[in-house]
């Protein structure tokens, strides 16, 4: 990973409108943070995002565009029942 990208500050949004200003800026983004947004289902878009928070996202079902993502975490997200396409990840916390 570049400097430039590892030197950006972490991204936190609370809203997931907010995100979809960035569907293809994704690469831009060291971490990205969502907890309790039960109306997230499509999280395609952040796949080149190094740190994603996808805690208690009851919506989310399909995770397989996240295999490039360094660190998940998805606890919690008991939507969620394939999790074959995350084998390469470094850091995955699927507790809950």
């Amino acid at each position: 990973m570049s400097s430039a990208i590892e030197n950006l500050p972490t991204v936190i949004y609370d809203k997931i409108s907010e995100l979809l200003h960035f569907s293809d800026k994704e690469s831009f983004l060291k971490a990205m943070e969502f907890e309790r947004e039960y109306y997230i289902t499509d999280v395609s878009a952040l796949g080149n995002v190094h740190t994603l928070k996808l805690s208690e996202c009851q919506g989310i079902r399909d995770v397989s565009a996240l295999g490039g993502v360094h660190t998940h975490n998805l606890s919690n997200c008991n939507g969620i029942t394939d999790v074959s396409a995350l084998g390469g990840v470094h850091t995955l916390n699927l507790f809950g």
